[in-house]
């Protein structure tokens, strides 16, 4: 009689462990559906919590769409800390050399949105050649934006020349780095330390003439003012009630000085960098 009771528990338990299974299973797909309709409708939020499910329910063999998908539904919430992250978690759950490869680029795009050009090339360092020359080009792309935000220019220059194959695309590419060849040793603080020294002069080397001019008058009429106040008062007093602002506007020009000058080197880049992927588009 034991023996038929402990029979039967084990069929029992059979039973119920393969439906639970087929339950897991049917519910897996059917939140992978769900997930991935509504990552095409860009309802990200609810693509988010269809992809923790199917992550739930999933086995370690089919991790890795769900994983990647989710790594898009914080794309697309513009959380890219969390999809940097979530695709690089993908990347280890890749099937395939190539899968592994296209997490890394997507991670790449979030890197360089945030932007955090040193873990980006970091990353992509860490990727390696590719044999495939469609994805090593792409990583050199990467590769290629991630060393122009850091200021190497003649690394990024080598990155995007080895996006392709053609010489006369090569040699465009080369011809504008060269014309801005000097871009990437300027330096924001000169302009601080020439306005420090003659007011205006900062300005002046970021082209704006007119901050310039509001600058010498400005700077100037404290001065005078303090001169005027030393004859009237003495010099003890005017310092204590001039000095302070006189210092305070003299110095806030001389900064503001540099950071005009440095959004002026700004522009002048992401100039440079918008015709180098005009000339890789067009070649």
């Amino acid at each position: 009689m034991k023996r038929s009771s402990l029979g039967w528990m084990t069929l029992l338990f059979v039973a119920f462990s393969l439906f639970g299974t087929s339950s897991k299973a049917q519910d897996f797909a059917t939140t992978l559906a769900k997930a991935t309709e509504a990552a095409e409708l860009g309802n990200y939020i609810d693509a988010e919590r269809h992809w923790l499910r199917a992550i739930y329910f999933s086995k370690s063999e089919n991790r890795f769409e769900p994983a990647f998908g989710l790594g898009g539904a914080y794309f697309g919430q513009n959380r890219l800390l969390e999809a940097a992250r979530q695709y690089d978690f993908a990347a280890h759950l890749a099937p395939t050399d190539s899968l592994r490869a296209i997490c890394f680029f997507k991670e790449s795009q979030a890197l360089l949105l945030i932007p955090d050009f040193k873990q980006l090339r970091n990353r992509l360092n860490y990727l390696g050649k590719q044999a495939d020359s469609m994805l090593e080009s792409r990583r050199q792309f990467y590769l290629g934006n991630a060393n122009f935000g850091l200021g190497n220019a003649e690394e990024a220059e080598l990155n995007f020349k080895a996006c392709t194959e053609n010489a006369f695309v090569k040699a465009k590419i080369h011809d504008a780095f060269w014309a801005e060849k000097r871009l990437f040793k300027k330096n924001p603080k000169v302009a601080s330390i020439f306005s420090y020294f003659v007011p205006g002069t900062g300005q002046l080397i970021a082209g704006k003439p007119d901050k310039a001019l509001n600058a010498v008058i400005l700077v100037g009429a404290i001065a005078v003012g303090g001169v005027y106040a030393i004859s009237s008062i003495g010099l003890l007093p005017a310092i204590i009630i001039v000095g302070p602002t006189l210092v305070r506007y003299h110095l806030g020009s001389a900064l503001r000085a540099g950071q005009l000058y440095e959004k002026k080197l700004n522009r002048k880049k992401k100039k440079l960098l918008n015709e180098v992927f005009n000339i890789l588009e067009k070649g």
